[in-house]
């Protein structure tokens, strides 16, 4: 997954830094306070990263791509080069933001990988995620793909301290023959 998005670094930036969330970031937002801290898991072009910090949030971005890292770090962003594997925070977010990157962790991981979100969220903090909407999981063009439905991720969640607030679907902003999932959670400690 990481080769890809090396290899491939500076045309996904192109192709996502100007994509039109606000219907994703509404979503989100509805449950934030207006200052936090947030943490952008697999932030990419940086993009969620400039918004959030944009209307205030402190924001830490984390990827795997040192390309991704370097390039929003050298914009004056907080950025970290480091694999949700290896989060280590506790109690540390108000929010975290994981737009379009877990679906590349695949399904028997991706419970351990909500529960580092879970021991990172403050009591009472929201995660957003999103995956694309089906129940496929496998490679496609050399990337990972994990789909999700209401009933996969609710079976995933058991036990992670994270729990469904409210989920939408929405087409894929790419214009590309996809829906997608958006799920809302909320920790409860």
């Amino acid at each position: 997954m990481k080769k890809y998005y090396e290899r491939n670094a500076t045309k996904y930036i192109e192709d996502t830094i100007n994509v039109d969330m606000s219907g994703q970031y509404n979503f989100f937002m509805k449950y934030l306070s207006k200052k936090g801290k947030l943490l952008d898991i697999g932030f990419g072009s940086g993009r969620d990263v400039i918004h959030f910090s944009s209307l205030g949030y402190d924001v830490l971005g984390i990827d795997i791509v040192p390309d991704f890292v370097n390039r929003i770090k050298n914009m004056g962003y907080k950025a970290e080069l480091l694999d949700i594997n290896d989060i280590n925070y506790r109690e540390e977010f108000d929010g975290i933001w994981a737009c379009a990157s877990l679906l590349h962790i695949e399904r028997e991981k991706l419970k351990k990988n909500f529960v580092l979100c879970s021991n990172a969220l403050k009591n009472n903090g929201y995660m957003y995620c999103s995956f694309k909407y089906g129940d496929y999981s496998g490679f496609i063009d050399g990337r990972y793909f994990n789909n999700v439905n209401e009933d996969i991720i609710e079976s995933i969640l058991i036990n992670t301290g994270l729990s469904i607030v409210e989920t939408n679907k929405s087409k894929d902003l790419l214009e590309r023959d996809n829906e997608w999932i958006n799920i809302i959670l909320q920790i409860r400690k």
